[in-house]
C-alpha cells in the first residue's frame, strides 16, 4: 500500500540514525528551538486541576470515582498541563508502554514527567505523531543512560527533529488523523468480533457442561442455583467427589540444584486458559512457587478468582510448579480430566467460586470450601462426548480468533509504518 504513495522530488541524508533520509526542503532543527519546557506546579491548588494520566490510549483523565493504583498524600509537586502540551516520560523508556502523549485538555500530572510546549511555528500534532513513531520501536534507545533507561532533558532538547513548512505539517496531520481513524475503526470492529466469539464460546461451554448435548433430553431441577436444570440421568456432586486437591509441594532436596518452571496467577490468560511460566533456579524462585502439578490437573486461582485464572495442563513436565495461590484439581478414576477442566473454567462455576470467596480487596476461597461446591456430573461416556464436541467447536472458534488477532497485528504494524513514513517524508502528503 505504501509503495503506491507519491514521493517528494528529492531527498537528503538527515545524519540522524533514527530518521534516515528526509525531503531536501525539510529542515532539521534541535528540539530546544521548537520546544520549551513547562515546569510550573499546582502547589496548594491541586483541587482546581484534573488529574491526568499518560496511557496507551493517550493522555486521559484519571477516574477518581473508581481509582486504580496508588496516589500520593499530596499533589503539590504535580506539574501543570495546558491544552496541546506534549507529555513525555523520559525514564524507564524501554519498559514503559507509551512515553509520549498530547494533552487535549488542561490538568495536572506527576512531576516525574516532562511537559513540553511547542512554539507557534510547530504543529503539536505533527510532533506528537513523529515521537509516537519513534516510541513504537524505541528508536531513541541509544540515548538511554543509567539503570532506569533515562533520557536526560538536556540530551532530548539537543536532538534534531525533521520539520517541513507549517502547511505541510498540517496536511500530514490531517492525512494521519483520517487514516489512523480508519485503521482504528477496523481494529475496533475486529476486537468486537473477538469479544462476540469469546462470548459464544463461553455460552457453548456453559450449556454443554450443565445441559448436555441432547436438547430433547428430559430434565430435572439440580437444586443448585448456578446450575439450574440438568438432564434427568445426571448427578449433582461436590467437586471433591470427582477430584482430589493436591497439596504436594516441591521437595527441596530434589530441586535444590535444578531449575523449575513456575506459573503464577498473573501468568494465566483468562481468555485462552493458557499459561506462561518463568524459569529460575529453585533457590531463586519465590516461596509461593511450590505446588506440584502433573498432566491432566486443572489449576484454579483461589485468590481473586474473578480474574478467571484457570488452566488444564495438557502435557507432563516434571519441572513445572505453580503458585500456592492456585488449587490443583486432579480428576479421580472415572472422571475425564478434560471434562473437569471445562467445568472448572465454566463462567457459571467461576461465579459460584467468587460468591463463596471472602475479603474485600483480595477476595479468596479456602481450597476445602472450593471443593465443596456442587457441580453437574454425567456418566463417563457422556463426559467423553461433551469433551469431544467442545474440543472441536472451541478449536474452530479459537482459530478464527487467532486469525482476527493476526489481522489486528498487521493493521497496527501498517499504522506504525504509515505514521513513520509520513512524518519523515518517505511518502508525500
Amino acid at each position: 500500500m505504501l509503495r503506491q504513495e507519491p514521493k517528494y522530488e528529492s531527498y537528503k541524508d538527515s545524519g540522524v540514525p533514527w530518521i534516515g533520509t528526509i525531503p531536501t526542503d525539510w529542515k532539521l532543527v534541535r528540539n530546544k528551538t521548537i520546544l520549551s519546557e513547562r515546569t510550573g506546579t499546582v502547589g496548594k491548588r491541586a483541587s482546581e486541576y484534573t488529574l491526568l494520566s499518560l496511557t496507551l490510549c493517550g493522555v486521559v483523565p484519571r477516574d477518581m470515582e473508581n481509582p486504580m493504583g496508588k496516589f500520593p498524600a499530596e499533589f503539590d509537586t504535580y506539574k501543570i498541563v495546558e491544552p496541546d502540551d506534549l507529555i513525555f516520560c523520559l525514564f524507564d523508556v524501554a519498559e514503559t508502554p507509551r512515553t509520549v502523549g498530547r494533552s487535549q485538555k488542561g490538568g495536572m500530572i506527576t512531576g516525574a514527567y516532562t511537559i513540553l510546549k511547542p512554539r507557534e511555528s510547530i504543529c503539536t500534532s505533527f510532533l506528537h505523531y513523529f515521537y509516537l513513531s519513534l516510541d513504537y520501536d524505541k528508536r531513541l534507545s541509544s540515548l538511554y543512560t543509567g539503570l532506569r533507561n533515562v533520557i536526560k532533558i538536556d540530551t532530548f532538547m539537543s536532538i534534531k527533529t525533521p520539520v517541513p513548512d507549517f502547511a505541510t505539517q498540517n496536511r500530514i496531520v490531517k492525512f494521519l488523523d483520517e487514516k489512523t481513524a480508519e485503521i482504528d475503526a477496523a481494529i475496533a470492529n475486529k476486537r468486537r468480533l473477538i469479544e462476540l466469539l469469546n462470548e459464544q464460546k463461553t455460552i457453548l461451554i456453559n450449556r454443554a457442561v450443565t445441559k448436555g448435548l441432547n436438547p430433547n433430553a428430559p430434565m430435572k431441577d439440580s437444586g443448585v442455583d448456578w446450575i439450574g436444570e440438568i438432564p434427568a440421568h445426571w448427578e449433582v456432586l461436590r467437586l471433591e467427589t470427582i477430584a482430589t486437591y493436591n497439596d504436594d509441594t516441591v521437595n527441596e532436596r530434589q530441586y535444590q540444584y535444578r531449575s523449575i518452571k513456575y506459573v503464577d496467577i498473573s501468568s494465566v490468560d483468562a481468555e485462552t486458559n493458557q499459561y506462561a511460566y518463568e524459569e529460575q533456579a529453585f533457590v531463586d524462585a519465590p516461596l509461593r512457587a511450590r505446588r506440584l502439578v502433573q498432566k491432566g490437573d486443572t489449576i484454579i486461582s483461589t485468590v481473586r478468582p474473578y480474574l478467571k485464572a484457570v488452566a488444564t495442563l495438557q502435557q507432563a513436565d516434571p519441572d513445572l510448579v505453580v503458585s500456592t495461590g492456585f488449587a490443583v484439581a486432579r480428576p479421580k478414576q472415572g472422571t475425564d480430566a478434560r471434562f473437569l477442566g471445562y467445568v472448572i473454567r465454566n463462567d457459571l462455576f467461576i461465579g459460584e467460586v467468587v460468591s463463596n470467596s471472602v475479603g474485600a480487596s483480595y477476595p479468596a476461597i479456602n481450597t476445602s470450601d472450593l471443593f465443596k461446591i456442587r457441580i453437574p456430573v454425567p456418566d463417563l461416556l457422556t463426559q467423553n462426548r461433551i469433551v469431544n464436541f467442545l474440543d472441536e467447536k472451541t478449536a474452530e472458534t479459537d482459530a478464527t480468533i487467532a486469525k482476527e488477532r493476526r489481522s489486528i497485528d498487521l493493521l497496527n504494524e501498517f499504522k506504525q509504518i504509515l505514521i513513520a513514513n509520513a512524518v519523515t517524508g518517505k511518502i508525500r502528503i
